[in-house]
């Protein structure tokens, strides 16, 4: 790799390699902005790769020869000003297909009515993680509903303005015995801690044409909550939760470390706050053998990972391996090194990305 950066986890005896990034896609041909905004899903790499992306506020269909030569989008998911739960925003982001090839796609759902902007006008909301269902390989879609919701209703506020509440930006990963579907996921309620916490919940792989799909969430050492209003506990709780806030996981299993691996976005708003500029903010990973208990996350990439006009900005890390080699791959990203709204001389995040490298040592 050319000019690579190398990153060690001695507690893993991991070493990470990382090239230079690359922005693989500026959304000029493919008429997006403001995207990957959830985790870039492959759906097939062959003849052409296709992935379902997140941009604004809904998902996409993207198709090309490579990453770095995406040239079609089209509009597959979009917000339901009809419903309750996903009225503002849809972001596909992950899938599990079936033996039968129907795919089951989770998605971040936000409701926008009622809840105040946050202070870079991007809108405030109440997330819910909801499923749809694609028989025809992700080209339409058939909304499922919420499958997994908050504790805490739409109403409850942790502080007086508070313009994140319920759960959303999900990662679907299927577990090695191929039984169970986990998936993880950020908590905004701050019931646990006064930052923004990383749960997990699991639905069984085993299911039917006509059957409902029910997640379980984890919560103390067990998956015994129920997915819609249960109640869990943070599998990555960050020890400075209160100015500290874990964001947007991502996990894959690689085979070549026989572990699992979360890629998330660590936000220290003292960075924001402070004149010491930016110090433990960025893109963080952590390691598991069971995808249930994690090591410490530790600094990958150091990057402001909250959206604020005229900052740089990096968004949803994630991992996606070469289909011929499971220890290396791509780290993909949402970056701008101005971020904001063109019509205000800045750049939206647009999709880059660096090749990656796992080892052990």
């Amino acid at each position: 790799m050319p000019q690579e950066t190398i990153v060690r986890f001695p507690e893993q005896r991991i070493v990470v390699r990382l090239s230079k990034r690359t922005t693989l896609n500026d959304g000029t041909r493919l008429g997006l902005r403001f995207f990957p905004d959830q985790n870039p899903v492959v759906l097939g790499t062959a003849p052409k790769l296709r992935v379902l992306m997140a941009a604004e506020n809904r998902t996409y269909l993207v198709e090309g020869n490579d990453w770095m030569s995406l040239d079609t989008a089209r509009e597959v998911l979009t917000p339901e000003k009809r419903n309750e739960y996903d009225n503002g925003y849809v972001g596909i982001a992950g899938v599990y297909r079936t033996a039968r090839g129907r795919l089951y796609a989770i998605y971040h759902a936000e409701d926008h009515v009622g809840v105040p902007r946050f202070p870079s006008g991007v809108p405030g909301y109440y997330a819910s993680i909801a499923m749809a269902v694609s028989d025809d390989g992700g080209v339409t879609w058939q909304r499922l509903g919420p499958v997994i919701k908050s504790a805490k209703d739409k109403s409850w506020t942790a502080r007086p303005v508070q313009c994140d509440r319920g759960v959303g930006e999900p990662s679907l990963a299927l577990d090695r015995s191929g039984k169970w579907l986990y998936v993880y996921y950020t908590d905004h309620s701050r019931v646990s801690t006064a930052g923004v916490s990383i749960a997990m919940a699991r639905a069984s792989t085993d299911i039917t044409e006509n059957s409902a799909i029910r997640f379980f969430k984890y919560h103390q050492g067990v998956f015994s909550e129920p997915g819609l209003g249960g109640a869990e506990t943070p599998i990555i709780l960050l020890s400075t939760g209160s100015t500290t806030e874990a964001l947007l996981p991502h996990v894959v299993f690689v085979r070549a470390l026989n572990r699992y691996v979360m890629t998330l976005s660590v936000n220290n708003w003292s960075d924001y706050r402070t004149a010491q500029g930016l110090t433990n903010s960025g893109v963080y990973v952590a390691f598991s053998r069971d995808g249930v208990a994690w090591s410490t996350p530790a600094l990958l990439l150091r990057e402001y990972t909250v959206p604020l006009p005229g900052k740089p900005f990096c968004w949803g890390a994630t991992i996606v391996l070469d289909g011929n080699d499971q220890r290396t791959g791509w780290l993909l990203y949402g970056y701008s090194s101005n971020w904001g709204h063109p019509d205000l001389g800045a750049t939206p995040h647009h999709l880059a990305g660096q090749r990656i490298r796992f080892d052990e040592y």
